[in-house]
């Protein structure tokens, strides 16, 4: 329902009218209604006094109420609640429901993603213990290979020193074996035919 300005302004008039007339009455004198904290003060120690009472199916004082109907009445208030409480909770458990059918195929989706990116990250790892085990091989064998390569130097030189030496010796023995030879057969050319 809309109300225009005119009727706003004459119940804001009545309104003022009434405090003013209120201001002897024993709650005007010691709140302030025109202060909005103090109003809400007022108003809520209003309320914490007033209750629905089950037994007399009506709302009441708490002040005049029995201890039985204290606890009735907050064994109601307790009831409304949870009953709230449980609609609300069908609602959200809807709204779940719905919520997933919408979003299960991105959450699907995030799951393969997450399970992929920890696998890739895994692969990564490995790979880069092996690029390090791989750098430190690389490493020992750069300076490895001076080393290794003046030792197989000095063994081809030593090689070839004792292949000269042996074809040496070898020419030597044909060189003997040859004149071995040459004197046996003047040897045999001088020893007479029998």
């Amino acid at each position: 329902e809309e109300f225009n300005d005119e009727l706003l302004l004459q119940s804001s008039q009545l309104i003022e009218k009434e405090l003013n007339e209120d201001k002897n009455h024993e709650y005007a004198t010691h709140h302030s209604l025109k202060s909005g904290g103090a109003f809400n003060e007022f108003w809520l120690e209003g309320q914490s006094n007033i209750a629905y009472l089950p037994e007399r199916s009506e709302y009441s004082y708490l002040t005049s109420a029995s201890a039985n109907e204290k606890i009735s009445a907050l064994s109601y208030q307790f009831d409304i609640i949870r009953g709230h409480m449980a609609k609300h909770a069908e609602k959200c458990a809807k709204l779940e429901r719905k919520l997933q059918v919408k979003t299960k195929g991105y959450e699907d989706k995030a799951i393969s993603l997450r399970n992929a990116t920890t696998s890739a990250f895994s692969v990564l790892d490995k790979r880069s213990i092996e690029v390090k085990c791989f750098d430190m091989l690389a490493n020992n064998e750069a300076k490895a290979i001076p080393q290794r390569t003046g030792e197989l130097y000095d063994l081809a030189k030593k090689e070839q020193e004792r292949n000269a030496e042996l074809q040496k010796d070898y020419l030597n023995l044909i060189q003997e074996r040859d004149s071995l030879y040459h004197r046996l057969a003047l040897h045999k050319s001088q020893v007479p035919v029998e």
